[in-house]
């Protein structure tokens, strides 16, 4: 190799670390400026509740539908919403709580969406679920109300109508081969307790997006 070579190859290995070097400056600089609250916060890790709302107690849900197991299904699945991003912390009792969340079941409610067109047979199903929340601070004043959040999750009844790519199949314990397994019967009860999973998270993450973050 002459030295005009070696030259080009000092100048190209040069450059690819200083290019290496800047976006290294830059990582650090968008990390001390998001330690520092300049702007950049992760999502859900804000608040627009009062300053001296910070420690949140969540009873257990009120159920007023015929799905037993969804009141506390739902109570867990706040608590662990509410609890995940720091923003506020929930405490085991309305003493230690600045503020109360209670929710309450209004109904769960399943109807077909589609049938087979030769023997009428259900082959999707739709959970919907209303639910009634509010945020109180501990001396009764209202910081956020909800009076009927509406929910909706699709789910196949049979095992040919379940959509096995789906994200929220994919979050359940079922996998493709063992769903071939089931008789619809099974399918049918295995589907209907992941809608109720996927409903609960999903208002849970509105009711904390709407009452702590103000996205809605």
């Amino acid at each position: 190799m002459d030295d005009s070579e070696t030259l080009d190859t000092m100048k190209h290995e040069h450059s690819l670390s200083r290019r290496s070097s800047m976006r290294s400056m830059s990582l650090a600089a968008i990390l001390a400026l998001s330690a520092s609250g300049c702007g950049y916060n992760f999502q859900g890790a804000t608040s627009t509740l009062p300053s001296d709302v910070r420690r949140i107690y969540i009873p257990q849900v009120e159920n007023n539908s015929s799905e037993s197991g969804f009141g506390p299904l739902l109570t867990e699945s706040l608590r662990d919403q509410f609890d995940k991003f720091g923003a506020v912390a929930v405490v085991d009792t309305r003493a230690e709580a600045d503020a109360v969340l209670q929710a309450a079941v209004i109904k769960v409610k399943r109807s077909t969406r589609t049938t087979t067109g030769s023997t009428d047979q259900a082959l999707q199903y739709d959970t919907t679920v209303t639910v009634a929340s509010d945020l109180k601070k501990t001396n009764g004043t209202t910081l956020w109300i909800d009076p009927g959040m509406v929910v909706t999750n699709g789910f196949g009844g049979t095992a040919s109508s379940v959509v096995d790519t789906s994200a929220d199949f994919n979050e359940g314990t079922l996998s493709s081969a063992g769903l071939a397994g089931l008789s619809d019967q099974e399918v049918l009860r295995s589907q209907q307790s992941r809608a109720l999973r996927s409903v609960a998270s999903e208002v849970s993450r509105r009711i904390y997006n709407s009452a702590v973050v103000g996205d809605f």
